[in-house]
């Protein structure tokens, strides 16, 4: 890795001034105050580097104090050395060393720093920031390690509130961490990297990335642990008042949720798609997230999984990023403005290559990328739902008639939490009469295409049903009357005799499903198993209950939109949902 500091940037910026120097005052934001109580007052910040995380807690109230120990640890570093704060080679030289050696450092800065925080404390009733990145990046061993020697912090542990990792998504990360003088610009930018080696080396950066937050989650959790406080993951394209809202109320008076609701489905789905979705969601979530007692955790405010596959199945960049835009600030930090736009797989924005080899070795790159994405999705989704102790809020489960296997997995998972002593946890189910029509539909064609299909036929007809399964989800009339459960036989029979044929009879596989309601000796007579067999078809789509199959185990409570075409939840009868007690 190259020059520069990934322990922080220490020049003064943001309307910060890093404490921790001799020569510096302490730091003072600049916005509005914070409470917090006297005897948890300490908030411990960890993040990997390309977080900003100093960036990110200047925006969240003023008067309150922060400290950056690994300042002041690569100063102490550079004094041991005789080395300049400014000198390059600085934070690498740091690096280099055995972990033994980083370890005594390290105690000596936390040592400071945890004086610093408890001469704070006394001095204010504001809550006090000790920042840190929980993870590393060894130059001598290229492998992780935590820097975190935990004698250092012990005698803070009483005043500790929580511990708070702040993440970012991979690309984001990246565009911070390739601007010049950080870690990854040589390897990208040099002017003996040639334009492939560029694109592989930022695709091996950002495999990188992902480790390391995986790192720095798994490393600040066990710090939370240690100090015996709450431990949160939150993403920083949350809105500012999220982290303020933790930081300056009890956390026992707020109510934690989670919002679970699809994304790549979303995404993969255009003719479904209304385009203004992902902003009706944001106003939803942004006008529930007014109420001062209520926290949201919102998973798409991670979102990394942007690849889709070109007409020869190779795996190519979709940059179609699910954007919050929250009408409050946000804690994201933007990258510098000119690598904003920067294409992560194409840098340096060269030409595309036209090569067969080079495409095919940049797909298999991608594949890799991909499902070390895919990997962390589900874990830190299960993080979200683990430390949102109210419960979950389902949003549009089954969009465009398709349950989402990432909200069931979800669900699944709180369904383990709501059995132990104590839960609070609930879940509310949010849908539009649109989804379940459109659900109903799916089912009723996955019924008669995996169980009622002659052998000799099936993968004909399969085909056709597909199409005019597609095409009945957009057909919003009949949606509806699947929805209300109005549509009659003759009318489903009348549609779709001509796609199954004239002499169309159910196989003996889907027969055995209505031997219970007409006896076996009945199933031989033609006219009587097809009767029995359109009705069990009827049945399959219209007696089972949606919300039963998304809340498989446990209970639930369930809100209906008649009609998604300009039609909202209404945040105010959620809010109110979310503030009862589960017993209420």
């Amino acid at each position: 890795m190259a020059t520069r500091a990934a322990w922080g940037n220490l020049r003064e910026r943001d309307g910060l001034q890093i404490c921790g120097r001799s020569d510096q005052p302490m730091v003072t934001l600049t916005s509005t105050p914070m409470h917090a109580s006297s005897s948890k007052s300490v908030v411990i910040v960890n993040g990997q580097p390309g977080t900003k995380i100093q960036s990110c807690l200047a925006k969240v109230s003023s008067r309150e104090q922060v400290h950056d120990l690994d300042h002041v640890l690569v100063r102490v570093f550079a004094k041991s050395t005789g080395l300049r704060l400014d000198d390059p080679s600085l934070r690498d030289s740091l690096l280099s060393k055995p972990e033994e050696v980083i370890d005594e450092l390290w105690l000596g800065a936390a040592a400071e720093s945890v004086a610093w925080v408890e001469a704070a404390v006394t001095q204010s009733n504001s809550a006090q920031f000790l920042t840190f990145h929980a993870s590393r990046y060894s130059q001598s061993s290229k492998g992780f390690f935590s820097p975190i020697v935990i004698d250092g912090l012990k005698t803070i542990r009483p005043r500790v509130k929580m511990v708070v990792v702040l993440i970012d998504d991979c690309f984001d990360v990246f565009k911070h961490l390739v601007a010049p003088g950080e870690m990854f610009h040589a390897g990208v930018f040099g002017d003996k990297v040639d334009e492939s080696a560029a694109r592989f080396k930022s695709i091996s950066d950002l495999q990188l990335i992902l480790q390391w937050r995986e790192q720095e989650i798994a490393a600040s959790k066990r710090l939370a642990r240690d100090m015996d406080a709450p431990f949160f993951v939150l993403a920083v394209k949350h809105p500012t008042s999220v982290l303020q809202r933790l930081v300056e109320r009890e956390l026992s008076a707020l109510k934690f949720f989670y919002l679970s609701h699809p994304i790549t489905d979303v995404r993969k789905e255009p003719r479904s798609r209304p385009p203004s979705f992902p902003a009706k969601l944001c106003g939803f979530a942004e006008a529930v997230m007014k109420h001062p007692d209520i926290v949201l955790f919102c998973p798409a405010t991670i979102d990394e999984l942007l690849f889709e596959r070109d007409g020869n199945g190779r795996l190519t960049y979709d940059n179609r990023p699910w954007q919050f835009t929250w009408d409050n600030r946000w804690l994201h930090c933007s990258p510098p403005r000119e690598l904003r736009g920067v294409n992560p797989l194409n840098p340096r924005g060269e030409p595309w290559p036209t090569s067969s080899s080079e495409l095919d070795r940049i797909s298999g790159a991608l594949e890799m990328l991909t499902e070390e994405i895919k990997s962390q999705i589900s874990s830190r989704d299960i993080a979200l739902v683990r430390q949102s102790s109210g419960g979950i809020v389902v949003h549009s489960p089954l969009w465009g008639g398709e349950y989402s296997k990432g909200i069931r997995a979800e669900l699944d998972h709180h369904a383990l939490l709501a059995d132990l002593p104590d839960s609070q946890r609930r879940v509310l189910v949010l849908e539009t009469l649109e989804n379940i029509g459109k659900f109903r539909i799916q089912e009723l064609f996955a019924a008669l295409m995996s169980r009622a299909l002659p052998a000799e036929k099936k993968k004909a007809l399969e085909t056709a049903l597909k199409n005019v399964d597609f095409s009945w989800r957009d057909d919003i009339t009949r949606v509806l009357r699947f929805a209300h459960s109005s549509l009659k036989l003759e009318d489903l029979q009348r549609d779709l005799l001509p796609v199954l044929g004239v002499d169309y009879d159910f196989t003996e596989e889907f027969g055995t499903l209505v031997q219970g309601l007409i006896g076996a000796a009945e199933l031989g007579e033609k006219s009587k198993r097809l009767a029995r067999g359109w009705e069990t078809l009827m049945s399959i789509a219209f007696d089972v209950s949606p919300f039963d199959k998304v809340c498989v185990g446990f209970e639930y409570e369930k809100k209906l939109v008649c009609d998604s075409e300009g039609q909202d939840f209404d945040p105010s009868w959620v809010t109110k949902w979310m503030l009862k007690n589960k017993d209420n």
